[in-house]
């Protein structure tokens, strides 16, 4: 594994100093371990993930769309009559 992902650090043009470099490998390997662990789930347990994606909320707020207070506007000097007024371009 830590020839692949050499291999993936040159084919990047990654530099890294000795050091990180064997903390890099360590991560890399521990990301694709995980990522064989989900492979190895059956089909059922995948469904149960699915379910539970689904029917667990966002904690999140809903969003929702308000129209700012435009009253600043007014006191610009450019606006008048729910203008801007700009220079002719010709």
């Amino acid at each position: 594994m830590e020839e692949i992902i050499k291999k993936i650090i040159y084919l990047a043009k990654l530099n890294f100093p000795p050091e990180e470099l064997e903390d890099f490998i360590k991560e890399c390997g521990k990301i694709v371990n995980y990522f064989q662990e989900l492979k190895k789930l059956s089909k059922e347990e995948k469904e149960i993930c699915k379910e539970t994606e689904l029917t667990t909320k966002c904690p999140l707020r809903e969003d929702t769309v308000k129209l700012g207070d435009r009253d600043f506007l007014k006191d610009l000097p450019n606006f008048k009559r729910g203008y801007f007024r700009i220079k002719k371009i010709l």
